[in-house]
This record gives C-alpha cells, structure tokens and sequence, in this order.
C-alpha cells in the first residue's frame, strides 16, 4: 500500500470516529433534555414533547382529576383528588405541585356520617362525627387560602350510622319505629324532621367558612330501595320537606357565594322535589360516558353544555344546563 493510500485511508478513519464521537454525545445530550417525555406504549418507548403534542381541552393529566371548566367561569382547571392521609402528612401541598394543578378535591362527609374536619356543629360533637384533630383543619384552610386553587369539596348527604345512632327517629323509616337502610345497612337522615336539616346545613356553611369554592352534593334523594330490597315508607310531607331543604341549601349557597353542584343518579329520578334543586344548582356532574349524559338530559327534558371533566375511578362529566 503506497503512502498515499495510507494517509487517505487514516483520514477516513479519523472522520468516521469523529462522527461517533460526535453522535454519542448529541444523543447523552437529547437523552438528558428529553428523558422526561419518553414514555412506554404497547409499541415500545415513544417521545411526547409538549409542543408537538395535540391540545385536548378534556383531557388529564394522568394519575390527576382533570375539571376543564369552559363555561360560565372561564377557568381551564387542572385538579388533583387528595386524600385526608394527604393533609394530614403534608404532602397535599407536593402534590398539587408535582401534578401541576391548580384546583384539588377532598371528601369532607363520607357515606357513613363520618367527617374529614372538625365540626362545632352540637350534633356533630355529640354523635363523635365530627374529626378530632384541629391541625387538619388548619392544613385545609392553608391549601384553600391559595387564591390560585380551585376546592372542591365532597359531600355524602343523607346516609348516616352517627347521627342516625342517636336520634333513630329522625331516620326514614322501614316501620314504625324501624329505620330503613341501605345496601350498605346504614340509615338515611330524613328531611322531615328539621333538626337533620339544618345539622346538613350548618356543616355546609362550615366548609364555605374553611375556604372552599363548590361542595358536590351526594347522595341527596332518598333510594328507591335497600337492604334485602326493603323500601321505606314516604312521609306525607316527603317530598315538601325535601323541598324545602333544597330551597334553604340553595338560599344559603347564594348568600355566601357557595357553588353547590349534585352528582346527579345514574337512572332516571321522578322525585317531585328533585327539579327544584335540579335548576339551581351550579353544575351537574354525571358519573359515565356522555351517551348517559345525553340519555339523562332527554329524560328531564333539559339543554345543556359541557362543563368539566373530573377523573377519579371512572369518568365525572359535569354540564351547566338550562
């Protein structure tokens, strides 16, 4: 091999190691800035760079509840489900801010009675209902005193074991004197007897007064049936004394500038009390696609429009409507 060709040849070998030199340190570099938005598939790791993605107002952001608000308050919300584990260990704070959120939502009365604050509501104290720890409520007040958060509050109506284990004759009733339950064998609180509706009320006024924007009503008609298909026997004056605490949550949510939205029942409700709050309430939330929106929407007879999404286990729609 002449020296000519040696020396060719030894450039050539020289680029080619440059190259490689070159191309291992612009990949380090790409794998560095960009690690963060690779992500596996069932096709293998993909790259999803924010500013190459599609916008998708109702889409959230994964392991978060997503409410996408459009409507009346012009908010696009990005919300995260805390736990009371959350507050009480500190990490609500962390969480919002590695999710990137600006809204979270908190269970505050459970499906039993129990509730997730302290209460210095009587009946609350006196059935052991109430939490009893006031740090938890500190903790809350701080999140909420964020004026760039959105708070959601949870809120299980009428079924109750605490309350309802002391003054079981303020409960629906199967006989008399025997209270209904549900399949979950817990009594429900009836409206009939006012005491139990202005006990649901003064805690409503205290989660306004712990800083939050809307509670989100559960379990706020009475079931058509319970345990082993038992019913409960209707009152007389059942459906006027749902009513009126309709009428007196709705006035006080208005005084306070409280949203007051319904999870609204998966079947269809003929309650003669329901469309009062039905029409007042800020927002409603629909658990399901929005084929059962729309099946739900044509039974009532109402317009609606799209309102947020929220992600828990399954899919919450919610719709302003008219």
């Amino acid at each position: 091999m002449s020296k000519r060709t040696r020396m060719i040849f030894k450039c050539i070998s020289n680029s080619i190691l440059i190259l490689i030199y070159v191309g291992g340190f612009l990949s380090f570099v790409f794998l560095a800035g960009f690690r963060g938005y690779i992500v596996p598939s069932e096709h293998g790791p993909v790259l999803q760079v924010p500013f190459l993605a599609e916008e998708d107002s109702t889409t959230a952001v994964s392991g978060n509840i997503s409410i996408t608000v459009d409507g009346k308050e012009g908010r696009s919300l990005n919300g995260i489900l805390l736990s009371t584990e959350d507050i009480d260990d500190g990490t609500a704070q962390e969480k919002i801010e590695v999710g990137d959120a600006n809204a979270f939502a908190l269970p505050l009365r459970i499906d039993n009675g129990t509730l997730n604050f302290v209460s210095d509501v009587p009946l609350a104290i006196e059935a052991k209902a109430s939490h009893s720890f006031p740090a938890r409520n500190n903790a809350i007040q701080e999140l909420c005193m964020h004026s760039s958060l959105y708070s959601i509050a949870l809120f299980s109506c009428f079924p109750d074991k605490l309350v309802s284990s002391y003054y079981p004759d303020s409960t629906l009733q199967r006989l008399q004197g025997v209270s209904f339950r549900d399949e979950n064998n817990t009594p429900w609180l009836s409206m009939d007897d006012e005491r139990m509706q202005d006990y649901l009320l003064d805690l409503c006024q205290e989660i306004k007064a712990l800083g939050f924007d809307e509670i989100i009503l559960e379990d706020f008609l009475y079931p058509n049936e319970g345990r082993n298909g038992q019913t409960y026997v209707p009152s007389e004056t059942c459906n006027a004394s749902l009513a009126q605490f309709y009428d007196r949550l709705c006035k006080i949510a208005k005084e306070e500038k409280l949203h007051i939205s319904i999870l609204l029942p998966q079947e269809p409700v003929d309650d003669l009390a329901f469309p009062n709050l039905l029409l007042s309430c800020h927002r409603v939330w629909i658990e399901g696609t929005m084929q059962d929106a729309e099946t739900l929407f044509s039974h009532y007879n109402l317009s609606y429009a799209r309102a947020g999404k929220l992600q828990t286990t399954g899919n919450l729609l919610a719709f302003f409507i008219s």
